[in-house]
């Protein structure tokens, strides 16, 4: 009985460093538009993403896809991202627009980091590319959806399908046909 308890208060033990070390350190993909940053090296930019957190300077990379549907079918495009700054805990780096204008599109973000304890830390960012909503509203973290996990192509699928009906019944004066 003595062993049993003992075991449990060890694995309990193991099971909260391991989370809080997993809490202690954070890690963000921060997403906004060129035009709210005044600096030559971002000319030409659609977007700017602001990897950071508790993270090793400069151990940062980032994949940026552009998931779309235009005129029914579906598009995958790889979109550059280069980093153009680094500092302790942070990177900057300048998306430059690869996809057509034509069309709904989503860019899925992946973001990665060495965690400043040594690990490896991943996030993913949906973001619907809406600019002219975005210029509207001038929001300083574009909105987007965040995940710890690869978003699953059917999962990107049918997010790509719902913003092309979104901006399908916007043109139509909000009335949808399906």
């Amino acid at each position: 009985m003595y062993h049993f308890h003992r075991r449990a208060i060890l694995g309990l033990a193991l099971v909260l460093t391991a989370a809080g070390t997993a809490l202690a350190g954070g890690f963000y993909l921060g997403l906004q538009q060129p035009n709210a940053v005044s600096d030559p090296r971002l000319k030409g930019a659609a977007l700017l993403v602001n990897a950071g957190g508790c993270i090793r300077g400069a151990s940062t990379s980032l994949s940026v896809t552009a998931e779309g549907l235009v005129n029914g079918r579906r598009r995958s495009i790889p979109v550059p991202a280069t980093r153009v700054s680094s500092g302790p805990n942070h990177d900057l780096y300048a998306v430059k627009l690869k996809w057509p204008s034509e069309g709904a599109w989503l860019l899925v973000i992946h973001g990665a980091a060495r965690h400043a304890g040594g690990g490896q830390i991943h996030q993913y960012r949906l973001l619907a590319w809406e600019p002219a909503v975005w210029a509207k509203n001038a929001p300083v973290d574009l909105p987007a959806k965040t995940l710890t996990k690869r978003p699953s192509p059917q999962e990107i699928d049918r997010m790509v399908r719902a913003l092309d009906g979104k901006k399908t019944a916007s043109a139509r004066g909000g009335r949808s046909t399906r």
